[in-house]
């Protein structure tokens, strides 16, 4: 069951909803569907600890009560996992709204293919986030959800794989790491893999990732990278 949000207008939540209701099935695909048309109400239901695969808020120039349940969602609450798409009238690719990493915008016009392909992708990429980084260190053995991995490094034989909560440790080397990693965790320094659902600003020579660090990228890696992080935005 994938909880589904919507924060619009009432006529746009209906446009959605019956959008949606194709999808019902399909890869054994169940919905839940809740709709409000004010986002001080969601905000509510968010902030007393009601949570949801897929949120899908209304936007405009001006408004800044998408971007403000944004950051509570990011930044606060450090809720990662949820699927933000914002819904507008035109392209609006803020830097605020960027930062709060969204998974899309979904533009009025579209259509309902585009909204039916959005969900889709937006599936895709929960199911994807329930897979797990499982290792060994001494007689302990670990299973990590790969959603809540920032980054990974090295020193030396010792790797560390660093999340929001805790730091974890064990004897190996990255390149060993590396293949068992997704395709979303990029090697950006010799020393470094980070998981590009955690960057939230880059620049040419650095990264900098949800719990505050600020990593730097080798030379060799730079182009890569950032064709990589422009690609997923």
């Amino acid at each position: 069951m994938y909880r589904i949000g919507i924060c619009t207008e009432k006529e746009e939540a209906a446009r959605l909803e019956a959008a949606f209701s194709h999808l019902e099935g399909e890869d054994g695909i169940k919905l839940q569907i809740s709709t409000w048309q004010s986002m001080e109400e969601l905000t509510e239901v968010i902030r007393v600890g009601r949570d949801f695969d897929v949120l899908f808020l209304r936007t405009s120039e001006g408004d800044r009560r998408a971007i403000a349940l944004g950051k509570l969602l990011r930044e606060e609450q450090r809720n990662f996992h949820v699927q933000l798409i914002y819904l507008a009238d035109t392209e609006c690719y803020s830097r605020e709204l960027i930062q709060t990493i969204p998974l899309d915008f979904f533009i009025e016009k579209s259509g309902k293919e585009t909204a039916e392909e959005i969900l889709r992708r937006a599936i895709g990429v929960i199911k994807k986030s329930k897979e797990r980084f499982e290792f060994r260190f001494g007689k302990n053995y670990y299973s990590i959800p790969l959603r809540d991995i920032i980054y990974v490094c090295s020193d030396v034989r010792r790797i560390r794989v660093k999340t929001a909560m805790k730091e974890f440790e064990f004897n190996g080397l990255l390149r060993d790491v590396k293949e068992l990693l997704p395709k979303d965790f990029l090697v950006i320094h010799k020393s470094f893999i980070v998981n590009k659902e955690h960057v939230l600003h880059y620049t040419y020579e650095t990264v900098s990732m949800s719990d505050g660090t600020i990593l730097s990228v080798s030379k060799i890696n730079r182009s890569r990278v950032k064709a990589c992080l422009m690609a997923g935005r």
